[in-house]
């Protein structure tokens, strides 16, 4: 504070550090803001270098496992109901697999599993990008919880669709990184992808293929896995 009467030339060093001051508050806030953001979108890991500036981000896998999760007879189900019913189908499936994932200890905070991509019927999950050596297990175990959490559920009161999932889960190496500026991606690509995406089509409804290479993976655990 200053008594009055006072000078300009006291007044103006005070006026200084008083706007410093709020523009330091701002920033950290600001900066606290993206933070948030980058870790609802984004793996932990990669979220905390994006948000330090760091926007040139790829690297290469060696060894991870995709599940691939879409809806069976989608083509139907477009066919014969309204947008806003395929749209709360849809709402309904991402639902359970984020409430499977909120309690799963390491998954809420996507330390170890990462929804990575929503398909036009389904998603895509990747674990093992932490080099955890047991990523084909933690996707089964998650598809299992899933698929017995949708099993429960009755047909939608608003859109009266009796989702019908199916799962492929399959292993190989990948490639990831980061696209984009002001909402950045995490991408992830690569064979294993693919060839996910591409087996999961063949699965039946309410079913849960493995491909050989995450049979591999899995090892003797797959026994004491299986219902």
């Amino acid at each position: 504070w200053l008594e009055r009467p006072f000078q300009a030339s006291d007044l103006k060093p005070k006026l200084k550090r008083a706007i410093a001051t709020r523009k330091r508050h701002a920033d950290a806030l600001a900066a606290s803001h993206r933070r948030g953001a980058y870790e609802a979108i984004l793996p932990l890991h990669i979220a905390s270098r994006v948000g330090s500036g760091e926007m040139l981000i790829a690297h290469e896998i060696p060894m991870m496992s995709v599940l691939s999760c879409s809806i069976a007879d989608w083509q139907e189900i477009n066919e014969t109901h309204t947008p806003i019913q395929i749209m709360q189908t849809l709402t309904e499936l991402h639902c359970a697999f984020d409430n499977v994932c909120d309690r799963e200890p390491g998954m809420k905070q996507k330390k170890d599993v990462f929804k990575f991509r929503m398909l036009d019927n389904g998603f895509m999950v990747v674990a093992g990008l932490d080099g955890n050596s047991f990523h084909a297990e933690k996707l089964l175990r998650l598809a299992f919880k899933m698929m017995e959490a949708l099993e429960r559920a009755p047909a939608s009161g608003i859109t009266g669709i009796q989702v019908k999932p199916r799962f492929l889960l399959h292993s190989g190496p990948g490639l990831a990184g980061v696209a984009g500026g002001r909402v950045p991606v995490y991408m992830i690509g690569g064979p294993t992808v693919v060839v996910a995406r591409t087996l999961e089509a063949s699965i039946s409804p309410f079913g849960i293929g493995i491909s050989g290479s995450a049979s591999t993976q899995l090892g003797e655990t797959l026994k004491n896995l299986l219902p």
